[in-house]
């Protein structure tokens, strides 16, 4: 990936993020729910490691040890 689209693809949730959370708060009333809904990717993104993500079996190692 480019360094300049990595970068201001970070920029942009910098902005958005913080801004959807103040969204979800006003509408929620509530800083609790708010951070409930935070930590819904968060769970999403350690499922995907537990379900899609395999270590890979270690060959034996060719090399001579001395």
């Amino acid at each position: 990936m480019l360094p300049g689209l990595r970068q201001s693809l970070d920029t942009v949730g910098a902005v958005i993020g913080p801004m959807l959370a103040m969204g979800l708060m006003l509408w929620l009333l509530d800083v609790r729910a708010a951070l409930w809904f935070a930590a819904i990717p968060g769970a999403l993104a350690v499922l995907v490691l537990i379900v899609y993500v395999r270590e890979p079996s270690s060959a034996p190692s060719k090399r001579k040890r001395h």
